[in-house]
């Protein structure tokens, strides 16, 4: 009987040991939810000294769901695809759309960014073809990251 007695003291300690590893797993992380988002892309295929650009910029309205305050909230990195294969990956130029406010998310708050490409990037001959992209927005925030993709971006064409 012994032995018995010490298998369940052996189980009522897995148990245990499970549910409280699983608790810690579940806490409150900061999150934050995407309201609303935009983005217009186009080639610049003026003619001039330097080859043509393409150019991105949109608007992303970010809202705070947890009970944690977010700061530090940055855009890291776009990355644009075209059939599954990327194209550009780059550091985007991003702030707040109204002027002077910062970088926090507080809880319960929604927050309106703005993201671009600033001057634009080269267009390589293989590119110039594509008619419509997927585009990643990756974020960061506190030890966080968060990815949000807009898909079917149709790029357009100026002259």
């Amino acid at each position: 009987m012994s032995s018995v007695r010490i298998i369940l003291l052996f189980s009522i300690i897995i148990i245990i040991a499970i549910s409280c590893s699983t608790s810690e797993k579940i806490n409150d992380k900061s999150s934050f939810d995407v309201v609303q988002a935009t983005v217009d892309a186009w080639f610049d295929l003026m003619p001039g000294p330097s080859p043509g650009r393409i150019h991105l910029q949109g608007k992303i309205k970010l809202a705070n769901s947890s009970s944690e305050d977010i700061k530090n909230l940055s855009l890291k990195a776009i990355t644009v695809h075209s059939n599954q294969e990327v194209i550009y990956n780059f550091k985007p130029y991003f702030k707040p759309i109204i002027k002077d406010d910062d970088y926090s998310l507080n809880t319960g708050i929604s927050k309106e960014f703005s993201f671009d490409t600033e001057s634009g990037m080269k267009i390589d001959s293989n590119v110039e073809k594509i008619n419509v992209v997927d585009v990643k927005l990756n974020f960061t925030f506190d030890e966080d990251n968060f990815e949000y993709e807009i898909k079917d971006v149709e790029i357009k064409r100026v002259y």
